[in-house]
């Protein structure tokens, strides 16, 4: 398959996949997403997402909260001197009309305390600068 054909595939699947895990009730979508709960005791989990900003207005998340994890901090990977880091950030903006990925070895939400468990499905409240709060449903893989 050529790279045109699989940025075809990706794109509709982005824009126009089924409403699994995906929100249309605010001016942010969030598609596709999933939280892993950490492998050890006492160890961060993480979580996975798309966003999709289809509003004329940029935005940013600020802020994310599932019942049952003490604490969401929004992180980032930066490669410096060789080296890849994880690092909290304070916000991640969603320019106007763009989709922003939460994916392994970039942005990702770091889980801490977490008391889910894998197999079942969780509230994940998001809070944007302007799209206030957007709750989906997030599987526990």
């Amino acid at each position: 398959m050529n790279r045109s054909v699989l940025i075809a595939i990706f794109s509709l699947f982005v824009l126009v996949m089924p409403a699994y895990g995906e929100d249309h009730s605010g001016a942010v979508h969030v598609v596709s997403a999933s939280l892993k709960p950490p492998l050890l005791e006492g160890r961060p989990g993480v979580g996975y997402m798309i966003l999709r900003n289809d509003t004329g207005a940029d935005d940013a998340l600020v802020a994310a909260a599932v019942p049952g994890i003490e604490r969401i901090e929004l992180h980032t990977h930066e490669h410096a001197d060789g080296v890849m880091r994880m690092r909290r950030v304070e916000r991640v903006p969603v320019p106007a009309g763009e989709t922003v990925t939460f994916e392994p070895g970039g942005l990702h939400l770091m889980l801490f305390g977490a008391e889910v468990k894998s197999g079942g499905m969780v509230p994940l409240t998001l809070t944007f600068e302007t799209a206030g709060q957007v709750t989906v449903e997030a599987e526990v893989r």
